[in-house]
């Protein structure tokens, strides 16, 4: 499990990694995408797929599995990723990734173990016995047995691929090209107890989504507000029109800002940010958080992610946390990884730690 994880192919939270616990179809699939090298590709492509019941975050996942022949769904619209996968269908998935294909005569999807032990993947076919649960930890066991096999006519194996993926990143780019790219997109927001905007209520952050002025922040941001205006790093001041959609659970708002400006004066388009998947964020990636920390319009400031899955006080849904300062004013700021993609909204941080920032996951709000 260790080794896995320091190739990212294995995730932990607050829970550890659950070896106990019995896999399921999606966390098997996205196992098999992160063995190819190709959770990136799955994440940032348009994949398509025929199923009905899968989840926004893992529809790259299951849409490369599904083009690439790795894995097929239950039912001719269903995919089924939250039913427990056995130990006999992650053969099989990891048999697919290896090149080896049920049409090409190498197995069978009711023997793949025959092929698996032949392979070195399980010790025993009675491993494989219909129906034996596959465990979180023999999902692991089977995979670092998969990482050292060469692809079907192949001198490579899933390691190679690994290496070379995690070595040849040259796409980040430097926290001034950050800052270009992000600053101008991200504004401070002011919320106030009458529609007059006379009697300040709160203080916050934001960002742009579309150029018409759908943007970004905080449910509690707003939370008990009647008006709200935001400032952009020129120093105009635009009207909040109204909430487009507000998630208190998630703490996050939609809203929409007038292209009118306080002064009268118009803007043509608002500068944007980019998204990018916080599904790919890994510890110790390099992140900044832009926002108005203190009421200070334009603040960046940079860290890394210290752990990619927070539950805190019992949250429902977990948080990156990033060790980049943040304080009051902050929250509905952007968190960028090193790409000057938005990865996260800033949300809270632990009482006296300005360095343990919380942020919501970017994939599973927008």
């Amino acid at each position: 499990a260790d080794e896995l994880y320091t190739l990212g192919l294995l995730r932990g939270g607050d829970g550890g990694f659950r070896l106990d616990d019995t896999a399921t179809r999606q966390e098997a699939l996205t196992m098999i995408v992160r063995l190819l090298a190709k959770e990136e590709t799955a994440l940032s492509g348009t994949w398509k797929h025929p199923f009905a019941d899968v989840k926004a975050w893992a529809d790259g996942y299951v849409g490369y599995g599904y083009t690439k022949g790795l894995v097929k769904g239950v039912g001719a619209k269903t995919f089924g990723g939250e039913e427990n996968v056995s130990v006999s269908q992650y053969l099989v998935f990891v048999l697919r990734a290896l090149g080896y294909s049920e049409s090409a005569g190498d197995f069978t999807w009711r023997d793949p173990a025959t092929l698996s032990v032949k392979l070195d993947l399980i010790a025993s076919a009675k491993d494989a016995a219909s129906g034996t649960p596959c465990t979180r930890g023999e999902m692991v066991l089977i995979t670092d047995n998969a990482l050292s096999k060469k692809f079907k006519g192949a001198d490579t194996a899933p390691l190679d691929n690994l290496r070379a993926y995690l070595a040849g990143d040259s796409s980040s780019l430097s926290s001034t090209q950050i800052a270009r790219k992000v600053a101008g997109a991200v504004f401070s927001i002011d919320t106030y107890y009458d529609l007059d905007c006379e009697l300040q209520f709160a203080v916050g952050s934001g960002f742009f989504l579309t150029a018409d002025g759908v943007a970004v922040t905080n449910y509690h941001v707003l939370k008990g507000s009647y008006a709200a205006r935001v400032e952009l790093v020129s120093g105009e001041t635009y009207p909040v029109e109204g909430v487009i959609s507000a998630d208190n659970l998630r703490d996050v708002a939609i809203i929409k800002v007038s292209k009118t400006a306080v002064d009268g004066s118009s803007i043509s388009r608002f500068p944007t940010v980019t998204l990018g998947r916080s599904a790919l964020a890994e510890e110790g990636d390099p992140v900044y958080a832009f926002g108005s920390p203190l009421g200070q319009a334009n603040t960046m400031t940079d860290g890394v992610v210290s752990n990619i899955c927070r539950y805190v006080d019992g949250s429902q849904f977990p948080y990156i946390q990033v060790s980049a300062n943040t304080a009051k004013g902050s929250s509905g700021g952007a968190l960028v990884n090193d790409r000057g993609e938005v990865i996260g909204i800033t949300s809270a941080k632990y009482n006296g730690a300005e360095d343990m920032t919380l942020c919501i996951p970017i994939d599973d709000t927008l």
